[in-house]
């Protein structure tokens, strides 16, 4: 994007990765734009470098929602503990969308073969057969 050409559109991806950073949904930051929740993805899918700076700042804000998860848990009581745990499901649930990589609770392991085949063959498991057999 050339921002000295188009100044707003430079500025919106700004203030909207800097919202999304905070932790402010799509639909928040349209109402505080005065926008659709679809134009604001528009603006931020414009190009590849608005797309790059709006991946950082969901990632960003999945921080701030580890923030929240440690104070919720911190602040926990007997009295309060069932809605206190809906609360941090909700925050590890949002964080875990916001940056899958650092907070999903899935698992994944990363195999790398070097370019070779992981398909087993019988000559590989067995050895060559023997034409004299």
């Amino acid at each position: 994007m050339d921002c000295e050409k188009e100044i707003s559109a430079c500025d919106r991806v700004v203030f909207i990765c800097g919202w999304v950073a905070e932790g402010f949904t799509i639909r928040q930051i349209a109402e505080l734009m005065d926008i659709s929740a679809g134009r604001v993805i528009q603006i931020v899918s414009a190009d590849e470098e608005s797309s790059k700076q709006y991946a950082r700042a969901r990632d960003a804000a999945s921080d701030i929602f580890e923030s929240d998860i440690l104070k919720a848990a911190e602040s926990v009581t007997p009295e309060s503990a069932p809605a206190d745990r809906i609360k941090i499901d909700a925050l590890k649930w949002v964080a875990a969308r916001r940056s899958p990589r650092k907070y999903s609770e899935k698992i994944s392991q990363d195999i790398t073969t070097n370019g070779k085949d992981l398909t087993p063959t019988f000559a590989g498991m067995y050895g060559k057969p023997d034409p004299d057999a």
